[in-house]
C-alpha cells in the first residue's frame, strides 16, 4: 500500500511540475512576443477576433502566438528551433483556453529533444539579455537593408 501511496505522490509532483513549466512557456512568450514580434494577422468581426504575432530568431527559437477571442480565448503557442529559417523544425505547441475564468492548457506537440529545451530555458532565465542581443541583430540587419539601398 505504501508503494502505490509514493506513485501517487511522484505522479501528482510531475503533473504539478509540467502545469508549472507550462505557465513560465505561456508567461514567457506573452511578455516577449508582442514586446519584440511583429503582428503577421489580424482579423476579426464583433466579438470574434483572430490575432497572431511572431517573433523569429529569440536564440535561435521562432514564436507563434495565436489569440482567438469569441465566447472563449484560445492561445496557441507554437515554437520551433533552428538557426535558419529552411533548417527549423517545430519542437512544442500548446493551446491555453479560458472559458468564463476556467483554464485549461492542452499539449499538442512537445518534441524530447534537450536542445530547444536549454535554449528555452536560457532565453526565460536571461530575457533582458537575449534581447539585447535579438535588438543588436535586428539594428545590424536595418544598416545593412540601408547600406544596399
Amino acid at each position: 500500500m505504501v508503494l502505490k501511496n509514493i506513485g501517487l505522490e511522484t505522479s501528482r509532483k510531475r503533473v504539478v511540475g509540467r502545469e508549472e513549466i507550462l505557465k513560465a512557456i505561456f508567461d514567457f512568450v506573452k511578455s516577449v512576443v508582442p514586446k519584440h514580434g511583429t503582428e503577421a494577422k489580424l482579423e476579426g468581426r464583433g466579438s470574434n477576433i483572430r490575432m497572431v504575432r511572431e517573433l523569429d530568431n529569440f536564440n535561435n527559437l521562432y514564436f507563434v502566438w495565436s489569440v482567438n477571442s469569441r465566447l472563449a480565448t484560445r492561445d496557441n503557442i507554437q515554437i520551433s528551433f533552428g538557426p535558419f529559417q529552411d533548417k527549423r523544425c517545430l519542437v512544442f505547441s500548446a493551446d491555453y483556453i479560458n472559458v468564463n475564468g476556467v483554464e485549461e492548457c492542452q499539449i499538442n506537440f512537445f518534441l524530447e529533444e534537450p536542445k530547444w529545451q536549454e535554449a528555452l530555458a536560457y532565453a526565460i532565465n536571461h530575457k533582458d539579455e537575449v534581447a539585447a542581443q535579438w535588438r543588436a541583430r535586428q539594428s545590424q540587419a536595418q544598416q545593412i537593408v540601408k547600406i544596399l539601398r
